[in-house]
């Protein structure tokens, strides 16, 4: 399976990447949304991991410019985003 992973934290994308790699998926990263993008237009995938929470261009705006041209549809989209908790007990 080739899957696409977005998200601007790039410890996020390695473990991520790394997983997926073991499990024998082809996978591309991406901590650039814009690079994302890009990658969405000229490439075809069999899923993409998308995190909402991005900056400057987030998940949300990427899930509205497919809608826009017409390419949602073509993309099977799993949304997700990672919050680092701080837990001292």
């Amino acid at each position: 399976m080739k899957i696409l992973v977005i998200d601007d934290d790039e410890e996020t994308t390695t473990m991520v990447s790394t997983f997926l790699k073991l499990k024998k998926h082809e996978c591309i990263t991406t901590n650039n949304s814009k690079e994302g993008m890009r990658l969405l237009e000229k490439e075809k995938f069999d899923v993409v991991l998308l995190d909402l929470s991005m900056p400057l261009f987030s998940g949300y705006d990427i899930i509205e410019h497919l809608e826009k041209n017409g390419k949602i549809k073509e993309n099977k989209i799993i949304l997700f985003s990672v919050s680092h908790v701080n837990d001292e007990r």
